[in-house]
This record gives structure tokens, C-alpha cells and sequence, in this order.
């Protein structure tokens, strides 16, 4: 039974699931789930203020002996304000369904998904004020795209073990449908197609992977505009027990080559790199208080580096403290609030910022 645990682990870890949960991984085929709740995030950058609630909702069923099925979607209300104007982005967003089988004796896992462009992703100029806060990644909002194309994405991965390790690899395909980005307007555009390999080692309580995503080209009108740099992106977790704690660490690096700009017909890499490098701590501990009750308590770092170019990079750190309550046995409560400060480098200079995320979620097994 450990080494089956470990096996879906490594898997799990592949398939770029929040590391974070890796302890709950033997769960992966067996139960049938229902979750709800709602995420509160609010950034104050000098004098600006960007918010958003959003209200997840996911179902999860066992699919016979070896496979799992899911969909999910999670509508959200953003609010901007800068100086006296106010802006706002509300709606639903897209709607996203799949699963995953496993193969050839269990060996092997095939994983699929679709995405439904049920969301908003036609905006007007006001809307687009508050899309273009909502993708900073350091802010890290539940909800940055409400909508994009019919999206669709397999994959396959494997594990084997070797003296004591578990090691596995993956390979996956995304294909990127077009939408029309501008309300009222006819223009098309077709983010490029994503190819993804990672290769992943878990040894005990330790697990590392490596992930590497190659973007296709960004079309606008079938005009090939822009092409993303590859991406590579370093994880490393752990899980611990201290006398009655249980930490969960979850290290993250990823940097990114340098794009390529569409001139004319050609597309030609860009001599200074519009990106950089970014840096990520998580730690959750939790302890049990009393029956069905137990304290979180976590701290989070993010450091992401400048771009070429001198701006674009921030620094934030900050606690969190939460509960998690069983609500009899097939029922649990998750709160967890973090509060983080640091500063955001922009094209008009260095500002102070602070965030306060409030997460609040209901899980029940069915």
C-alpha cells in the first residue's frame, strides 16, 4: 500500500498538482468530492486598490477502479480603483472538465481536460484597466482570466522505482483556441499551443520535479505577433512531523528565455528580456487542537527579479493563520487569512504594497 501511495505521489507531482497536497494523493481515485467556498484578495499599491471575490466550485467522482473525473469553474467580482475612478470586471468564468485513467497495469497515467469558454472574455477598455492587475503574478489572484478559447490539453506519465527513489516523467499537449479579446470587435486572437515535458524524483518525505513548457506562436487575426519564451520551472516539497505539527514546504524557481516579437513577417527575439525570474516560498503547518479542530498557520515569499529593462519585479512575505474544522465525517471547513507587504517595481517607479487573501472553503465526501 506505501509504495502504491508513492507511486500516485510521483504521479500527482507530474502532473503539476499543488505539491502542497501531496499528502492527500492516496485520496486521488477513492472518493467522490463536492467543494465550494469563497476567496477574498485586495492589493493597495501606493495609493491604488485592486479586489477581488471570487466563489470556487468543484466536483471530483471516482470513475470505475482506475480513473477520476472533475469539473470546476469559479465566477469572481474585481474592482479597480486608481486616484477618484473606479473600474470593475465581474462574471462567470470558464468552465473546466476531466480526468485522468490509469494504464498498462496501473504504470502509466493518461490524464485529458477540457476548457468551455463559458467565461467573459470579450472586454471594454475599463474592463481591460482591471484584467491588466489582475495577471501581475506576484499578485497571485484566484481568478485572473475569466475567459479565453475552447481549450484542450492530454497527457501521459509514468514512475518507476530505483533503490529507494521514485522516479517519473510526463509529457503533455495544450492546444489554445481562439476568442475575441476587444467588445465589439471581430479581431481574433490564438494564444500558442503549449508543450509540456517534466521529469520528477520523490525520496520519503521529499519530492523535486522539473518542468519545461515550450509556447507555440501568438496569432491576432492568423498574424503571427509574439512567441513566448521557454519556460522552466524548478519545484522541490517536503512534509514533515514536529511533536504535534505537520509542515508542508513548497520551494518554486522558474525563469523564462527570451521571446520573440513578430516584425513584418519574421520573428525576431528580443534583445533585452522582458522577463524575470521568480522566486516562491510556501509553508503550511497545522496541529491539532482538539477533536475534528485543527490550527494552520503559514508564511509566504515571493521574489521575482526585474526584466531587462529595470522594472517588473517585487518582493512580498507575510504570515497566515487558518483553521481546519470536520463538520462530522464526510464534511470539513477550511479558513486560512495571509497578510503580505513588501514593494512592486513599475514602468512609473517603486511603490510600497500590501495584500490581505482570505480563503473559505466547504469539502464534502459524497
Amino acid at each position: 500500500m506505501i509504495i502504491k501511495q508513492r507511486f500516485i505521489a510521483i504521479l500527482v507531482l507530474v502532473c503539476g498538482v499543488n505539491l502542497l497536497m501531496a499528502q492527500e494523493t492516496k485520496r486521488l481515485l477513492t472518493d467522490r468530492l463536492f467543494s465550494t467556498g469563497a476567496n477574498f484578495s485586495t492589493w493597495t499599491v501606493g495609493g491604488d486598490n485592486v479586489t477581488q471575490f471570487s466563489f470556487p466550485m468543484a466536483y471530483r467522482m471516482p470513475i470505475g477502479q482506475d480513473g477520476q473525473f472533475y469539473v470546476s469553474t469559479s465566477p469572481a467580482l474585481s474592482s479597480l480603483g486608481v486616484d477618484s475612478l473606479s473600474y470593475s470586471l465581474n462574471g462567470l468564468s470558464d468552465i473546466r472538465m476531466g480526468g485522468n485513467v490509469f494504464l498498462f497495469n496501473q504504470n502509466w497515467l493518461l490524464t485529458y481536460g477540457l476548457n468551455l469558454p463559458t467565461g467573459k472574455s470579450s472586454l471594454n477598455i475599463e474592463q481591460f484597466q482591471v484584467w491588466k492587475e489582475l495577471i501581475q503574478p506576484a499578485f497571485s489572484f484566484p481568478v485572473s482570466s475569466y475567459g479565453q478559447g475552447m481549450d484542450v490539453n492530454i497527457g501521459i506519465s509514468t514512475a518507476y522505482e530505483l533503490g529507494g527513489l521514485m522516479l517519473g516523467a510526463g509529457l503533455a499537449y495544450l492546444y489554445k483556441g481562439s476568442f475575441a479579446p476587444l467588445e465589439g470587435s471581430s479581431l481574433k486572437y490564438d494564444a500558442g499551443d503549449e508543450l509540456i515535458f517534466t521529469v520528477a524524483i520523490q525520496k520519503d518525505n521529499l519530492m523535486a520535479d522539473v518542468m519545461i513548457t515550450y509556447y507555440g506562436k501568438d496569432k491576432l487575426d492568423k498574424v503571427e505577433i509574439f512567441q513566448s519564451g521557454l519556460t522552466y520551472l524548478f519545484q522541490l516539497a517536503g512534509n514533515w512531523t514536529f511533536d504535534q505539527w505537520q509542515l508542508n514546504i513548497l520551494l518554486r524557481e522558474q525563469f523564462k528565455a527570451n521571446n520573440k516579437l513578430g516584425i513584418g513577417s519574421a520573428m525576431i527575439t528580443e534583445r533585452k528580456s522582458l522577463n524575470g525570474n521568480q522566486f516562491a516560498f510556501h509553508a503550511l503547518a497545522s496541529r491539532p487542537m482538539q477533536s475534528r479542530l485543527d490550527l494552520l498557520t503559514s508564511w509566504v515569499l515571493r521574489i521575482y527579479s526585474n526584466n531587462d529593462y529595470g522594472w517588473g519585479g517585487s518582493t512580498f512575505t507575510g504570515p497566515g493563520l487558518g483553521i481546519n474544522y470536520g463538520i462530522g465525517d464526510n464534511m470539513s471547513l477550511k479558513l486560512l487569512v495571509n497578510m503580505l507587504f513588501g514593494k512592486i517595481n513599475t514602468l512609473a517607479g517603486s511603490f510600497s504594497a500590501s495584500g490581505l487573501t482570505g480563503k473559505a472553503g466547504i469539502t464534502v465526501v459524497l
